[in-house]
């Protein structure tokens, strides 16, 4: 219900409106009282027309006000949440449609607004189309349901939420952990009686692997109403098994963990399936089996770490690049190493701390090693001999003021995109302790990126302490300063973490490690892995000679499966859309190649994903009364089983909330109303119209 009240406000005395209509009446009785030409009935009527016209227009002279006040009621909303996860299809569906359509019935008959939603979806479902549901989805997380409630109807009359679901939440944090700004009331489904059941709980397995190591699979698992039975374990791969356990379980809910060791020879990755033998009447065989992925890569990153003496930096860098599994680090000190085998170190990265130095101990085999133009990182300190530095790369120029040094803290810059710190990490490294770096001008390479500037006390410098150029032979990186070990203390005290300091060197490396992709086609997938309900999106680029992106191009997509099995898809990208999307496609292991012709030139791209089916619904299957009994005692809410709904519906017809008023309020320029403008130029045209008809203007 809308009530509208309007009121003219005046900036002046209301007096004024006389002296208009004076106004107005004093010039209609000079225009016409003397135009005998009219009769007396013709004058009258065009001095009134005069008259009101020129009134109006003193009145707009006194900038009159137009107050609106809009008093709108906005009727008691009602959110029926329907979990339409997979878990819920295996009970009632059809009965809880009906349910559900009978709950709306009753409340659109008491001037309620009830409005549908899912779990799955964001957009509210017509009540017609409630026959539609599919009951498939792949998790539940009530939580983000009611939160989302919360944001999007911030504002408006949400009363009452109604969460018909079977309480089994297997995904986000459980709802009794908040409570929100509307009552909830639920309605369970399901059944709550344990059934008799083995199921797998987790597997536990290195994300990376190398082709010829041994790596564990650990599975957990448990078991009810099969306490003193034994069942066999096996894993398997591509559907071979490649080794089996027995496993007995003691009593009910009894937590078993076993290990298989596996040794991989195939690179790529690979999926290794666990499979539990069911037991004669399990309630469900679906959570017996279970998959897990594990990248088996060829061999690591060889990186190459030379330091001029011991110092805490480089035992900070080691323990930085050592938590990444694709690095094979050597570490090699002057004062304390053999350095006459250098030139013949495989390295793929090359780390220089405080080489080269200011003794030249480093000149019998840095030319060496820096031929190979291999990507290198130079860390700079009081020992480093800055005129040979200057010489080694092109990413930093610096002109030093004999030996002295400075003492400088860390700012980021704001421009360098490549990767980013959030808000709350930029506050943390403002904070981190000083660092010693050489003191002179500093001169970047206008192809070197800054990473991070040195700052003084609150003044940001315009000398970089970090920086990379990747645009040369021998991608180079800079760090102009020693002290990392004191940011990691630091932030250890600050966080009782260290990802900031270690984020910032690991990604500075693989900045310079990345090879450049010269090929002028590039598909691949946006993510490495995706869910069983997901669509594969493929990104698509074409390049010409000169490296600039071009569309309209055909595309042929072939994608194999781990059985051989191949599909083959054909399309063109255009400057629209350059991705590509694929569905219903298995879970699994799936490699993939692309063909176009560029520019009269055969091109090819290829890579690999994998497909994931979790199977989180069928996982328990167990209804969680409680859980659901909980969220509405914590929200003024009452939980009624399906059956009982008929009791929730008297519950809030004689509980149901008021309307709200929401009262709004505009205050404009009466000159700025159209149809008023209009109305005067009407009475305007309507008088010189008439003078005219009557032979005279």
């Amino acid at each position: 219900m809308i009530i509208m009240n309007t009121e003219v406000l005046f900036q002046y005395s209301p007096w004024f409106l006389l002296l208009c209509v004076l106004v107005g009446v004093a010039y209609a009785v000079f225009m016409y009282q003397k135009k005998y030409s009219f009769t007396r009935n013709q004058r009258i009527g065009l001095a009134f027309v005069r008259g009101l016209l020129v009134s109006m227009l003193c009145f707009l002279l006194l900038n009159p006000l137009f107050k609106r006040e809009v008093l709108r009621t906005i009727p008691p909303t009602v959110v029926i949440a329907l979990d339409d996860s997979r878990s819920m299809k295996i009970g009632k569906s059809v009965e809880i449609i009906s349910k559900i359509r009978a709950l709306s019935e009753t409340l659109t008959e008491s001037d309620v607004l009830t409005v549908l939603k899912t779990l799955t979806g964001t957009e509210s479902i017509p009540w017609e189309n409630i026959d539609q549901i599919k009951f498939d989805g792949s998790v539940t997380n009530i939580s983000k349901l009611l939160s989302n409630f919360s944001a999007e109807y911030e504002g408006q009359n949400l009363t009452d939420v109604i969460v018909v679901s079977d309480g089994i939440v297997n995904a986000g944090v459980s709802p009794t952990f908040a409570t929100y700004p509307f009552n909830i009331h639920t309605v369970g489904v399901g059944d709550t009686t344990r059934k008799k059941d083995v199921r797998i709980l987790g597997i536990f397995a290195n994300q990376v692997a190398y082709i010829g190591n041994t790596f564990p699979v650990e599975v957990e698992m448990n078991a009810f109403g099969y306490a003193g039975k034994q069942t066999t374990v096996l894993l398997k791969k591509n559907d071979i098994i490649i080794d089996k356990q027995i496993v007995r379980f003691g009593y009910d809910d009894e937590i078993k963990r076993i290990s298989f060791t596996v040794k991989e020879t195939q690179e790529g990755v690979q999926r290794y399936r666990v499979e539990i033998l069911p037991l004669a009447g399990e309630s469900s065989i679906r959570n017996n089996r279970q998959d897990t992925y594990v990248d088996v890569i060829d061999g690591k990153e060889k990186i190459l770490l030379l330091a001029l003496a011991p110092h805490p930096d480089v035992k900070a860098i080691r323990a930085i690049l050592e938590k990444n599994e694709l690095y094979d680090l050597t570490v090699k000190v002057n004062s304390s190493d053999n350095f006459s085998d250098l030139n013949n170190i495989d390295f793929d990265i090359l780390i220089l701390h405080q080489f080269p130095d200011k003794l030249g101990r480093g000149r019998q085999f840095l030319p060496k090693l820096l031929s190979r133009n291999k990507p290198t990182m130079f860390i700079l300190g009081g020992q480093t001999d800055i005129l040979s530095f200057n010489g080694m790369q092109q990413a930093l120029g610096i002109n030093p003021q004999g030996n002295r040094l400075d003492q400088v803290t860390a700012t980021l810059n704001a421009t360098f995109k490549r990767f980013n710190l959030t808000p709350d990490q930029t506050l943390i490294l403002n904070k981190f302790p000083e660092m010693i770096v050489p003191f002179g001008d500093f001169r970047t390479s206008v192809q070197s990126d800054i990473i991070l500037w040195q700052q003084v006390g609150s003044v940001t410098t315009k000398k970089p302490l970090l920086l990379v150029n990747t645009n040369v032979a021998r991608k180079t990186a800079v760090l102009a300063g020693e002290g990392i070990w004191r940011w990691r203390m630091e932030e250890f005290d600050l966080t009782e973490n260290q990802v900031i300091v270690d984020d910032i060197i690991s990604k500075t490396v693989q900045l310079i490690s990345v090879k450049d992709d010269k090929r002028k086609l590039r598909v691949y997938t946006t993510l490495p892995t995706y869910d069983l309900e997901e669509r594969i999106s493929f990104e698509n680029e074409i390049y010409n000679n000169i490296y600039e992106r071009i569309y309209n191009q055909q595309i042929n997509l072939e994608i194999t499966n781990e059985k051989g099995q191949k599909a083959i898809f054909n399309y063109t990208i255009d400057e629209t859309k350059s991705s590509y999307e694929v569905s219903n496609l298995q879970a699994g292991v799936y490699r993939y190649k692309a063909k176009a012709n560029v520019l009269g030139k055969a091109e090819a791209a290829e890579g690999q994903f994998v497909i994931t089916d979790t199977a989180l619904e069928e996982q328990n299957t167990t209804a969680d009364y409680a859980l659901l009994r909980t969220v509405s005692q914590q929200n003024n809410g009452k939980f009624v089983k399906l059956n009982d709904t008929q009791s929730l519906i008297d519950y809030l017809k004689a509980n149901k909330s008021p309307g709200k008023a929401l009262s709004s309020e505009s205050i404009d320029e009466v000159i700025s109303l159209r149809w008023l403008l209009v109305f005067l130029l009407l009475l305007a045209i309507v008088e010189w119209a008439v003078r005219k008809y009557l032979g005279t203007y």
